[in-house]
Formats: structure tokens, sequence, C-alpha cells
């Protein structure tokens, strides 16, 4: 018997000849209760991290590399900030694309609206999640992110990449799925902006 985490996975491996009687999904668990204790930290968070309560705020988190798309993510908040709407975004972690994402905030004229948070370990990436209300991922590919579990336990509203397994588990009644294509980053700017 196969375990697979997705439907996408397990369709995958049918498409290349497995047996479909022998793949079963069982779904990556996340532990809510850790989730809804750091979730009432939400105003330490957002003080710790100098978030005023009104101000929405958007997550990145992953390594900072092609497959995260860090150049579209910039593009996401420059037009967002041309719509003239306020925000904070935090971004997690590194990688090599770090630069070019530091790059393109300084070009965009963006560095009062974002910060640059580096890795982190795990109690501080839920704190981080607690402060937040949007988590966006623009991915080229994923299974099923961690990262995006994590988000949708603690509340913060996912806008991510419809690819691999997370429409399977982004609804359009919690979520928002940006299909590649011309359009998508104005498809993500439209979503972070309704929200």
């Amino acid at each position: 018997l196969n375990i697979v985490t997705t439907g996408n996975l397990r369709d995958w491996m049918v498409g290349r000849g497995a047996d479909p009687a022998r793949i079963e999904v069982c779904y990556s668990g996340i532990d809510l209760k850790l989730l809804e204790e750091t979730a009432k930290q939400r105003q330490h968070a957002r003080n710790a991290l100098d978030l005023p309560d009104n101000l929405p705020v958007i997550v990145y988190a992953g390594r900072i590399c092609e497959q995260k798309q860090p150049q579209l993510f910039a593009d996401i908040l420059r037009e967002i900030a041309c719509r003239g709407i306020p925000f904070r975004a935090l971004v997690v972690g590194d990688g090599e694309l770090r630069p070019l994402l530091g790059r393109l905030i300084r070009e965009y004229s963006l560095e009062s609206s974002v910060q640059m948070l580096g890795t982190v370990d795990h109690q501080r990436w839920l704190e981080i999640l607690s402060a937040a209300d949007i988590f966006v991922l623009p991915s080229k590919y994923e299974g099923i992110s961690v990262a995006l579990f994590e988000a949708m336990g603690m509340r913060v509203v996912p806008v991510v990449t419809a690819v691999g397994g997370q429409s399977e588990v982004v609804a359009s009644d919690c979520g928002f799925l940006v299909p590649h294509g011309p359009d998508e980053m104005n498809e993500y700017a439209d979503a972070v902006s309704f929200l």
C-alpha cells in the first residue's frame, strides 16, 4: 500500500502506472490546540512587531527561491500599494533569492511596508502567524504547503496558487486559489485588496 498526502499526488502516481487500488490518501495533520493557544497571543505578537491594530498584515513564508516566486510577491505588494491600500507584509524565510526580493522592495519603495524577518524557529513562526491576516504564497508548484495548513489553522486567510493539492484544502469559503496565467499578479492583488 502506498500512502500519499494529497489526491493530486495519488492521481500523478496513477498516471504513471501505479495501481489505484493500492494508494490511499492520508492528509497531513496539524495540532490545532497548539495553534489555538498561540492565536490567543495575537495582540502581544502585533505589539512585538510594531503593527497597528487596524493595519492588515500579509505574511509570506518559505524558502525564498524560484519555486516560491518572490519577484511575483514583490509585484503583488507594489500593485496593492499603487492602489492606495495600507498594509504591512512580513517575509519569513531565507534562500538564494532573498537579495533579489530585498532589492525589489527597495526599488518599489516598500521598505516602510515590508519587514524581512529571516529564518525563525517554529514557535516564532506561529507567533508571527498569530499577528497576520492574509497568507500569500504564489508558488510555481506545491504539494500542499505545511505553512498553508498552519495559516488556515490560525484563521489567516490564504491567497495561494492553484497548484498541486492546494485546492484540496482551500475552498472559496475560506480563501483564494489563483491560477497560473497572464493575469496572475492582478488576480493576487485583487484577492488581497478585497480582503
